[in-house]
C-alpha cells in the first residue's frame, strides 16, 4: 500500500550497490527531473521508509503529471475513484455545515462561505497528493525494478523495460492538456451558467419582494389620500447596494398615460456572473382601479404575471 512505512520499503532490492540503483532509477525516471527524484529515491533508500515530500507538478496538477509519467492507469483511478471521494467528502461537509454553521451567518456570508469551505477541502486534497506523489512515484519505480531482477533479464532487457514503463510521454502530456481543455470548457459552458441562473433567480425574487413591499406601501397611502407619494423613501441605503433603488413616480416612460401611480425598482450594483441585470426595472403602476406589473427583465427571468415591455 502507498501508505505502507514499513522497513524496508515495498520492493527494496537490498543486493544492489547504491552505484547499480542509482543507475536503474536514472532509466526509470527518464531524463526530466531527473535530480529531483534521484534525490528523493537516495532520501527513502536511506531512511529505509518512505514518507511525505512535495511535489510542486502533482500539487498544481496531479492528473497530468501522472499521465506525463506514464501512469495511466492509475490516472484513470484517481480520476475515477479519486475525484469521485473527494465530491462526496465535499458534499457531506456542505450539507453538515449548511444545517449547523450557516443559518448562523448573516446572508451576504452564505456563498463566500460555502465557495471558501469547498475550496479548503479541494486545497488539503491537493496537499495530501503532493506530499505522497514522490513516495508513490519510488513504489513505482521499486516495482519495475524488482520485477526486471526477479525475472532475471538481461541488462539490455531492463533497460528496455524500464525506458519503456518509465520516462515522460508527451502523448500523456497532450492528453492531459486536452482533458484540461475539457474540464474549463465544461466549466464555462455548464456549471458558470447554472452558478449565474441561480444568482440571477435570487436577486430578482429580492427585488421583486421588495418592489411588492413598497407597492402595498404606496398603495396604502394612495387610499387614503388619493394622491401618489412622490419621494417617499421607500429602500435602505443597504437595499440600494445588494438589491435595488425603488423610487415613486406620477408616470414613467413606456407606461400608460392615464397610470397615477408608479413604483419603480432599478436593479443596481450587480457583478459578474449577473451583471447583464444592471439597470433593468421592475414596476408597478395603478391604472383603472388596481396595480399592474410591466418589466425590462427578459421574459425567462421576469416574473409571473408581469408584462414585457
Amino acid at each position: 500500500m502507498l501508505f505502507d512505512r514499513s522497513s524496508p520499503p515495498p520492493f527494496y532490492q537490498p543486493q544492489l550497490s547504491e552505484q547499480q540503483r542509482q543507475s536503474l532509477d536514472r532509466l526509470f525516471i527518464g531524463r526530466r527531473s531527473q535530480r529531483h527524484y534521484l534525490k528523493r529515491f537516495a532520501s527513502f533508500d536511506r531512511a529505509q521508509r518512505i514518507g511525505m515530500r512535495w511535489n510542486w507538478a502533482a500539487f498544481a496538477m496531479t492528473l497530468p503529471w501522472m499521465l506525463y509519467r506514464k501512469r495511466y492507469l492509475d490516472g484513470l483511478v484517481y480520476a475515477v475513484a479519486g475525484w469521485s471521494f473527494l465530491h462526496l467528502v465535499i458534499a457531506l461537509t456542505l450539507v453538515i455545515a449548511e444545517n449547523v454553521l450557516v443559518p448562523f451567518l448573516p446572508a451576504d456570508w452564505h456563498w463566500p462561505f460555502r465557495f471558501g469551505l469547498a475550496g479548503l477541502i479541494v486545497l488539503a486534497w491537493c496537499v495530501l497528493t503532493a506530499g505522497w506523489a514522490d513516495a508513490y512515484y519510488y513504489r513505482v519505480a521499486r516495482r519495475e525494478i524488482s520485477e526486471t531482477i526477479e525475472d532475471r533479464l538481461s541488462p539490455e532487457q531492463q533497460q528496455d523495460h524500464l525506458t519503456q514503463e518509465g520516462g515522460t510521454s508527451l502523448w500523456g502530456a497532450g492528453l492531459a492538456t486536452s482533458l484540461f481543455l475539457f474540464a474549463i470548457g465544461t466549466v464555462y459552458t455548464v456549471y458558470l451558467p447554472l452558478y449565474a441562473t441561480y444568482q440571477s433567480r435570487q436577486r430578482l425574487l429580492l427585488v421583486y419582494e421588495l418592489t411588492v413591499n413598497a407597492k402595498q406601501r404606496v398603495d396604502q397611502i394612495y387610499q387614503q389620500s388619493q394622491i401618489c407619494p412622490v419621494g417617499l423613501p421607500l429602500s435602505t441605503d443597504q437595499q440600494r447596494l445588494d438589491v435595488a433603488s425603488v423610487t415613486v413616480k406620477r408616470s414613467a416612460v413606456g407606461l400608460p398615460t392615464d397610470a397615477t401611480c408608479v413604483v419603480e425598482a432599478t436593479i443596481e450594483h450587480t457583478s459578474w456572473p449577473i451583471h447583464n441585470l444592471q439597470g433593468e426595472r421592475l414596476s408597478f403602476y395603478y391604472q383603472a382601479g388596481r396595480w399592474r406589473c410591466v418589466t425590462s427583465i427578459s421574459q425567462r427571468e421576469s416574473p409571473r404575471g408581469c408584462l414585457i415591455d
